[in-house]
Order: structure tokens, then sequence, then C-alpha cells
């Protein structure tokens, strides 16, 4: 893996700086040793948050750049309390979905940056925050993204890029398969990135794990999202990340759990019906039948599938290949 893409910026900003004149592409790959395609990136993305512009041409005609004055200022940040608490939490939430990636250092990176701007008062405090909410590390992909690969994922989903991108799949030992994808939207679950997109000539969004994306090729080649897509109402509605047919589920829990199984929303469909033996029954629509029964299942003998009846069936019939199995 390459550098972190927070030192590539970094570099390219500091080469820039003091530069009235400022620096062409061809200087910034030279100075800063980055390839031209990155530098192209980060300078798009500086000028759409003016911080650069343009400064000239230099003797070969070639464009020059240079911070702007807003790019030459320093950012000071004023925070309440519960917002640095607030602030703390979605980076720790953050952290271990880019363990392992050159996202992590720049998550790094934006921490320091955001102390470094506090008032004076507030940066012990923040240092103490830092210390009460540390990342508590959570199972994950071992097989993490290539270089570049999330940043060009990340990018085509917002500017709606085509992706020529090499998968490798989890059944197919280990090759790997060439895709052209829509990218609809990028969403966590579970410790991993998942992004919804369009593959080829279908016409319906499916979910790929960003971790087995193995190289992505941005085409610049745009594409318009399907009518009345909401990437908001197609992630909820699956239990997980499978998708799949929608189906009404109904699982009945122990007396001894139900507790602790009514403390949490497990789906926004849900609803909790309570038994007078104390047990409880919890109804919900949705897609991913995988994740719902591998959620059932772990609950053992407090947890019992009532609806789907086709689906009762078929947990019936595993269970009772485990059972011959254990024996």
């Amino acid at each position: 893996m390459g550098k972190p893409t927070w030192a590539r910026m970094e570099r390219l900003l500091d080469a820039l700086q003091n530069q009235h004149y400022g620096k062409s592409v061809a200087e910034l790959v030279e100075v800063c040793g980055i390839t031209t395609r990155s530098v192209q990136r980060y300078l798009r993305a500086l000028r759409e948050e003016d911080v650069l512009e343009p400064a000239g041409l230099d003797a070969s005609r070639r464009q020059r750049w240079r911070l702007t004055e807003f790019g030459k200022k320093p950012i000071r940040i004023a925070y309440s309390i519960s917002e640095l608490f607030t602030q703390r939490l979605a980076l720790q939430s953050v952290a271990p979905l880019v363990a392992g990636t050159e996202l992590e250092a720049a998550l790094r990176s934006l921490a320091v940056k955001i102390e470094a701007a506090l008032p004076e008062p507030f940066k012990e405090m923040a240092r103490g925050v830092a210390a009460a909410l540390p990342v508590r590390p959570v199972p994950r992909m071992a097989k993490r993204p290539g270089e570049l690969v999330i940043e060009d994922v990340l990018e085509a989903a917002v500017r709606r890029w085509i992706l020529q991108v090499e998968y490798r799949a989890v059944h197919g030992g280990g090759k790997t398969k060439c895709y052209r994808l829509k990218p609809l939207a990028v969403f966590p679950h579970k410790g991993a990135l998942y992004v919804a997109a369009i593959a080829g000539d279908h016409t319906k969004p499916v979910n790929f794990a960003l971790e087995r994306f193995v190289s992505v090729e941005p085409t610049k080649e745009t594409f318009d999202p399907p009518a009345g897509f909401d990437a908001s109402e197609f992630v909820r509605r699956s239990f997980g990340v499978f998708d799949g047919a929608v189906e009404e589920v109904r699982v009945r829990f122990s007396a001894q759990v139900a507790p602790v199984v009514r403390e949490r929303i497990w789906h926004e469909s849900q609803a909790i019906s309570d038994l007078p033996d104390g047990r409880i029954d919890i109804t919900f629509r949705a897609a991913g039948w995988p994740e719902i029964r591998a959620w059932v299942l772990s609950y053992g003998e407090h947890a019992e599938l009532i609806e789907p009846a086709a689906r009762r069936k078929e947990t019936e019939k595993e269970l009772a290949a485990m059972v011959r199995r254990y024996a």
C-alpha cells in the first residue's frame, strides 16, 4: 500500500504554501512524488472547496495553481462540550470501518486537526474525551481494499460515475470477476463497508462488499439512478446487507431472554407482542433471509421462528441435521 491519502494531500498543500505563481500539475507530481491522476483528483477537490485558484500559465503553457486567500487561512472551531463528545463518538464509530485502509491515517489526521483548531481551554478536554472513549476492535474483513479503492468508489457514488471493477466473490476459489458498476450508495454494516450498485445491464441494485474490490477504475461516464430510487429506503428494507424478497417474519422469544431482546430495535418495521407467560413475539417485514436466519439461531433454544411457514420448515430440517451431526 502506498502513502495514505491524507499524507499525499498534505504534501500537495505544503508544496503550494507561499507559492504566489503557483505550480503546474507536472511540477506537483515531481515535488510531491504523487501520481498525475492523484494530483488531478486533489486539485479538483480543492478547487471545489475554494482552496485553489488558477495562477496563469508557465513557459510551457501549462496551467499553474496556487492557494486562494481562503486556502491560506487557518480554520478555528468553537465547540460545546456535547458537540465535542458527539464528534469523538462519531470518529470512534468510523474507526473500525477504515482500519487497515488508507483512510485509517486520514481519520487520525482529522482528529488531530480538529483538536488543533479548538480554542485552548477545550484542547485538554478533547484529550480527556479521547482517553475516555477508546476504540473497541470489532470483527472485520481480513482483506482490505487496495490503494485508492475506497476513494474512487466514494467519489464515483457522489458524482454518479460508472466504475470498471475487479471483484473477488465469496465463492469462486479466490478468482476475480470484472463488473461495470453504477454505484448508488456506500453504507456501513457490522464493521464493513458495502456498495449498493447496479451491475452491467441489470436494472435493480445489489450490495457489494467494498473489501472485496480488488481494483476500480472510474470511467467518468455518468449515469442516472433508477426512477424513484431512494438510497435510505433501499438500505432499510433489508435485515442486513442481503437483499431479496421482503417477508413477513414472526419470532417468539422465551421469557428468559425477552427483557434483553425487547431493549433493541432490530428492524424499523418491528412490533412486539407480549404473551401471558412472559414470552414475546417480534414481527417485522424485511428482506435478507440469511441474516434473519442467523439472528434467530443465535438465540438457540430461546428463539422460535413462527413465520414464514416455509422458512420454519427449512429451519426445522437444518436443526435436525445439526442434531445428527452432534450426535
